[in-house]
């Protein structure tokens, strides 16, 4: 008679363990589509229907999501809005299935997605447009102001947009040289500290999640693609979005001010948008030498001489928002 290893028996016992996980009566559900029973995973074992709790991204299109939020693009899962079930005729339904039959809601059930809202808003290249909030007068006595944002551009159901203004003041990278957009400081903060100081829940949503490509420029590599929710202007952008050197010119904020943005405090009209002395703004591009990054300079030009540890430049923050999210 063979021999019956201990670690054998530990392995037929975590099997025998999954097993029991996987067929508890909780965790069962009937597929509403072939009538197969009993199923334990996340698709039906007969028919392939999707379980009830599964999800299909509205903002990126990732399909199959079991999680409350989407690991691709970090969107909310969407929730059906009081809809009743045409399938076994319960009522009130706030889910996106029905908890009685399993039936999957239909975009023209109700939803807080993208379908079942009014038509993504008329806006247009060259438009201001409102959306999150920050703090800009320096006052957190009265809480933070809305964020105007200039659109760059617009695709299909989707608009590029810049803050109007430069919103506050952060180094590039603490320390030197260039480490290349992908792996830099100020990538980091804007895609956590700031888009969530910024943005709802809900509002992020929105913001579609986009590969950012940074060219090499001067011999000085731009690093590799990245999967970003807010990013800054490469040169190349902010020469395709912007006709010249006037339009590129902004002005900081109070807040960026006190952040330590410098701010021209001179006349000359060359440095000054309708009498406000003008900040210069980063961009993600390499510089010309190996601590430098590129930038916007007070009198709207391109500048590629940054030191990337200096703190005074100003932050434009750029990110892509799905109109049809509805939460514009």
């Amino acid at each position: 008679m063979k021999k019956i290893s201990v670690w054998m028996l530990v392995l037929a016992f975590i099997a025998s363990s999954v097993l029991t996980v996987l067929a508890a009566p909780g965790d069962l559900w009937d597929c509403p589509e072939c009538g197969r029973k009993g199923n334990a995973r996340n698709y039906c074992g007969l028919c392939g229907q999707p379980a009830p709790w599964l999800w299909d991204c509205p903002v990126c299109g990732r399909k199959g999501n079991s999680e409350n939020h989407c690991p691709d693009c970090g969107s909310k899962a969407p929730e059906k809005l009081n809809w009743d079930c045409p399938e076994c005729g319960k009522k009130g339904i706030t889910g996106n299935f029905c908890p009685n039959c399993g039936y999957q809601a239909k975009s023209s059930e109700g939803t807080s997605g993208a379908a079942g809202r009014s038509a993504a808003p008329d806006v247009s290249v060259g438009d201001y447009v409102t959306f999150g909030h920050y703090e800009q007068d320096n006052d957190k006595s009265n809480g933070q102001e809305q964020i105007e944002w200039l659109v760059l551009a617009k695709e299909g159901n989707k608009v590029l947009l810049i803050s109007r203004y430069g919103l506050d003041a952060h180094y590039y990278h603490k320390n030197k040289p260039y480490p290349t957009w992908a792996k830099s400081d100020i990538r980091a903060w804007l895609n956590g500290t700031f888009l969530n100081a910024a943005f709802t829940a809900e509002e992020q949503a929105g913001i579609v999640t986009t590969t950012v490509s940074t060219p090499s420029y001067y011999g000085y590599s731009g690093g590799a693609d990245t999967r970003d929710r807010v990013w800054l202007l490469s040169r190349e952008e902010a020469e395709k979005y912007f006709s010249d050197d006037e339009a590129r010119k902004t002005t900081p904020t109070a807040y960026a001010v006190a952040k330590g943005a410098y701010q021209y405090s001179g006349t000359n009209s060359y440095y000054n948008l309708n009498g406000t002395g003008c900040c210069g703004w980063w961009l993600r591009s390499p510089g010309s030498y190996g601590n430098g990054a590129s930038g916007v300079i007070n009198d709207g030009s391109l500048y590629d001489n940054i030191d990337v540890g200096g703190a005074d430049g100003a932050v434009r923050p750029a990110f892509w928002l799905n109109l049809d999210s509805g939460i514009y």
